[in-house]
């Protein structure tokens, strides 16, 4: 009688770990679908280097008024670059007339 009574105390210890183990993970799910899916999003909207947040009712455009600025292309950087040289043409013809056919290879008779 005494077994019987400790194998439903740690069968009752065990399904109570289990129980707590899946609410854990039912939590954690419900956590991430809300998170994901269900959350009201916003949309950002990035001007410059900031970003602006954009409510649903707002009715200018989508991306804001863009701006380019064209000084970038007047830094010290981009004048101390230098072009490629020409690469010569190859000489001589090499590979396949069509390189995309298979390779035939020639059997010898044994």
């Amino acid at each position: 009688m005494a077994d019987v009574l400790i194998k439903s105390k740690k069968e009752q210890t065990k399904q109570r770990i289990l129980i707590a183990i899946f609410l854990v993970v039912l939590i954690i799910t419900l956590f991430v679908l809300w998170w994901g899916f269900l959350k009201p999003s916003t949309s950002t909207v990035y001007i410059g280097n900031t970003a602006v947040p954009k409510s649903a009712g707002d009715s200018s455009s989508q991306y804001g008024d863009v701006k380019i600025d064209f000084n970038v292309l007047e830094s010290q950087f981009l004048k101390e670059l230098q072009t490629f040289k020409n690469i010569a043409p190859l000489q001589k013809n090499s590979g396949r007339d069509n390189p995309f056919l298979p390779l035939e290879v020639k059997e010898e008779g044994i």
